[in-house]
């Protein structure tokens, strides 16, 4: 336990003294677990207050958006978070951090994967009891939408870092369906947002859903941030307005412009920032740039000044030619005069020589006429030379023009090229060069073809630079080398970039079906969550209570495997409950059965004993010695027993009478033969019948019975034979109901409760049909129970059938789908996985 916990448990005990405070529920602690900076942390409320101070970007609205009405409804979207309602803050970042900084870079808030709880803990004022919700995170950066699992919790009577915690025995916080996993009842825990919304409504305030609604959008509008972060200053004014109506409207105006100048100034102070940090780096990449064009520039130079060099020795070949050209056209032309002045003396001498004797004169003309054809040759051959000689000059002339062009044409480039070359020499910083290539280009500028081979090498660069701009080659060459090197070392680390950020891409691919796969799986679990919540309304014989169902459904929602059993790993509670159902109308149905049987026994006893009453008529009850011994007696009207021969008297109280009749039935008298004179008697004798002893001197049963009419004297005899009252004898019947017959004495009151009915015609007659109706009431109560027991039968048979199609039913949800869509997350998570490590190992092997 760390020493901000220690501190606020001592605190919180200097809080719980405080006296007053709300009576209902109110917060008492806010609790944080592996939740944005810190590990575990805790704030105490005093009476449900809590002030929180500190500068601005603190976190206190954070906090707030974090509680209220987070915490109250689950809904942890951008625009909760933030009381501003922006779409800026996410729920991960409390978790991951900053996601453009490396989580193994020590000191900053930058995590990799991470799962993080807050709660926030109440007190009932009265009760004394203790209430705690919250919310659990996991959270992950190879993840698409980052949060990748989450749970909410209520934890009635239970206090978090008190009665339990959320962290393993490692330290780490659980992964909330590991939370979920362990919580038990009375806890409840859920992954459905809108489940735990009904749960904390349920426990804290008990509103209908629009009641509980209008309260969060209450809370959101009271929580309404700093005026700085409303919607713009003409809103901020209007509040300021509305709240302070005695300020002027041009101070509120003032006031909305120095709130919208001081962000407007924050975020152009962030702007240039980012701007200079831009122009560093653009200046680090000119200097680099420029190292470069140096030694690029010197490269070129020497090219040039070879070049140049190149040009200059054939121009000066080319004059050479031209000037043995013109000599060898001199000499013919002074060839071609040489020869006409010999043909001019030639013909003077022809001339002469026609004036001569004409004797000599056909041998001097034939001598001189062939020396003019001969110098005629001579001549057209001369003119022949000459004619090719200018060919030849006039070739020499134009492929001089074209030197030349091209020499002015090379000479401008080369000093265009100077010049450029000069203008990065001085840019780069090499002043000396600069200065030599611009002086070589300005004295390239008058150079003709004709100029002299002095004017020419004075325009070459001064030799002195050569070196250095050799040097600056060697050195180039060496960049050049070591400038490939890393050009393959780029080209390698880019390809193996283009790898890892293919191997990225495909990460990132599986990363979205994965997202997909998982709101697929989620989007099924709902649907069968729903199915479920749908079976049970149709599902009236298995009755599956609500604790049962929300296990099923917890047990769903914290699946994240097809479970090798398949839905009977999750239903074990509902199959528990039909099999106990399965019993339970499986005994209800024996019973049933057993009622219908017992039913059945009783109507066909009952109509027996009607039977045999219709046959017999009313008698009393006798043992099943007497009852086989009447029965296979033979029919003989003298042997009657004695009950059908007497009646009571007019007067005797029905009282009195019932209690004779019963004390004389239980002496064993009334069902007595009375026996016939002795010739006239059958044979064999009875089972039992009466000899007549009549008493004398004491009362009989002769003063409350009489004979009926038609009987026998004998049965006055035997009346005579029982004295009426207790007297000295062994044979009596009191009228209080006690009796005596030789040794056995005995009483019928106070257990006598209707009479028997068998003394009297009259009164056997109405016994009789009252014996008759009793029974035949009890054969249609029994009938009716009878009835009752088949129809529960046919309705636990129905109920069993029900039964049967509910868990069919239950069969056929959409369990498969689920499972489908969970192996194939699994799979995805696998692929994606894989390829995460694909990555890490080639960013490995990129910054290797």
């Amino acid at each position: 336990m760390n020493l901000w916990i220690q501190h606020e448990m001592a605190l919180e005990t200097l809080r719980s003294a405080i006296p007053g405070g709300p009576r209902g529920w109110h917060p008492v602690r806010l609790i944080f677990r592996d939740f944005w900076h810190w590990r575990d942390y805790e704030l105490g409320f005093a009476h449900g207050r809590l002030a929180l101070t500190g500068q601005n970007r603190g976190g206190k609205s954070s906090i707030l958006g974090l509680v209220i009405p987070a915490l109250l409804d689950g809904d942890t979207s951008p625009s909760r978070l933030d009381p501003s309602q922006s779409r800026d803050r996410h729920i991960h970042w409390y978790l991951l951090g900053h996601e453009h900084l490396d989580p193994d870079q020590p000191g900053v808030f930058a995590k990799r994967a991470r799962t993080g709880y807050i709660a926030l803990e109440f007190r009932h004022g009265e009760t004394g009891r203790y209430l705690t919700i919250g919310m659990g995170f996991s959270a992950a950066r190879h993840v698409q939408r980052r949060i990748r699992d989450w749970c909410g919790f209520v934890l009635p009577d239970l206090r978090l870092g008190r009665d339990l915690d959320v962290r393993g025995a490692d330290g780490n916080c659980l992964e909330p369906r590991e939370f979920i996993r362990r919580l038990g009842p009375p806890a409840v825990a859920t992954g459905d947002r809108a489940e735990y919304r009904r749960q904390v409504n349920r426990h804290l305030f008990g509103m209908t859903d629009d009641d509980y609604a209008a309260l969060i959008s209450m809370l959101l509008q009271a929580r309404r941030p700093k005026l700085g972060e409303q919607a713009g200053p003409d809103q901020v004014c209007l509040l300021l307005r509305d709240a302070l109506p005695g300020i002027p409207p041009e101070r509120l105006d003032q006031v909305a412009e120095v709130v919208h100048n001081i962000e407007e100034y924050q975020r152009n102070l962030e702007d240039v920032a980012r701007r200079a940090a831009c122009v560093e780096e653009l200046d680090r990449l000119l200097l680099e740039l420029a190292e470069v064009l140096v030694q690029k520039a010197a490269a070129e130079f020497a090219s040039a000044q070879g070049r140049h060099g190149s040009l200059a020795a054939r121009l000066q070949q080319a004059r050479e030619q031209l000037q043995r050209a013109e000599g060898e056209r001199q000499a013919a032309a002074a060839q071609l005069a040489a020869v006409e002045a010999r043909l001019g003396e030639v013909r003077a001498r022809l001339a002469v020589l026609r004036d001569h004797d004409a004797a000599e004169l056909p041998l001097k003309l034939q001598a001189e006429e062939q020396e003019v054809r001969d110098l005629e040759r001579r001549l057209d051959f001369l003119r022949e030379q000459l004619e090719a000689e200018r060919r030849i000059l006039d070739q020499h002339h134009r492929a001089l023009r074209e030197l030349a062009e091209r020499f002015g044409a090379r000479v401008r480039r080369i000093g265009q090229r100077l010049t450029a070359l000069g203008h990065r020499a001085r840019s780069s910083g090499w002043e000396a060069g600069a200065r030599e290539l611009m002086d070589a280009a300005a004295a390239l500028d008058p150079l003709r073809v004709d100029a002299a081979p002095a004017d020419l090498e004075a325009a070459r660069p001064d030799p002195a630079i050569a070196p250095e701009g050799q040097d600056l080659v060697r050195q180039y060459r060496e960049l050049a080398r070591l400038r490939a090197g890393v050009e393959a070392a780029e080209a390698e680390y880019r390809q193996r970039q283009d790898r890892a950020d293919s191997l990225r891409a495909q990460q990132e691919e599986l990363t979205e079906r994965v997202r997909q796969a998982e709101e697929e799986a989620d989007a099924r679990r709902e649907a069968l969550v729903a199915a479920l919540r749908a079976w049970q309304e149709r599902s009236p014989a298995l009755e599956v209570p609500d604790p049962v169902l929300a296990g099923v459904i917890r047990a769903v929602q914290a699946l994240a495997a097809a479970p090798e059993r398949g839905y009977e790993a999750l239903v074990e509670g509902i199959r528990n409950l039909a099999a106990q159902r399965q019993r339970h109308l499986e005994a209800a149905l024996a019973e049933a059965a057993l009622e219908q049987a017992r039913a059945e026994v009783q109507m066909a006893a009952l109509a027996e004993r009607l039977a045999e009453l219709g046959r017999t008529g009313l008698v009393p009850d006798r043992s099943e010695l007497r009852r086989r011994a009447r029965s296979a007696a033979p029919e003989d009207p003298s042997w009657r027993p004695l009950f059908r021969w007497v009646r009571f008297r007019p007067g005797v109280p029905p009282e009195v009478a019932a209690r004779v009749e019963a004390a004389a039935l239980e002496a064993g008298l009334l069902d007595l033969l009375l026996a016939p004179p002795a010739e006239d008697a059958a044979d064999p004798a009875p089972d039992a019948w009466a000899v007549p002893a009549p008493l004398t001197g004491v009362p009989t049963l002769l003063e409350v019975m009489e004979p009926e009419p038609g009987a026998p004297e004998r049965v006055a005899q035997v009346l005579a034979s029982v004295g009426w009252g207790e007297g000295p004898g062994d044979r009596w019947i009191a009228p209080d109901g006690r009796w005596r017959h030789g040794i056995a004495c005995g009483q019928v009151a106070p257990w006598l409760t209707e009479p028997t009915g068998l003394v009297g015609e009259e009164r056997r007659q109405a016994a009789l049909q009252a014996r008759l109706a009793a029974l035949r009431q009890a054969r249609d109560a029994w009938q009716a129970e009878r009835d009752a027991a088949i129809r529960r039968q046919e309705e636990l048979r129905q109920q069993m059938a029900a039964l049967g199609e509910e868990l069919r039913a239950l069969a056929d949800l959409p369990w498969q789908a689920l499972f489908d869509a969970l192996t194939r997350v699994d799979q995805l998570r696998g692929q994606a996985e894989e390829a995460r490590r694909q990555v890490e190992a080639a960013r490995g092997e990129a910054e290797a």
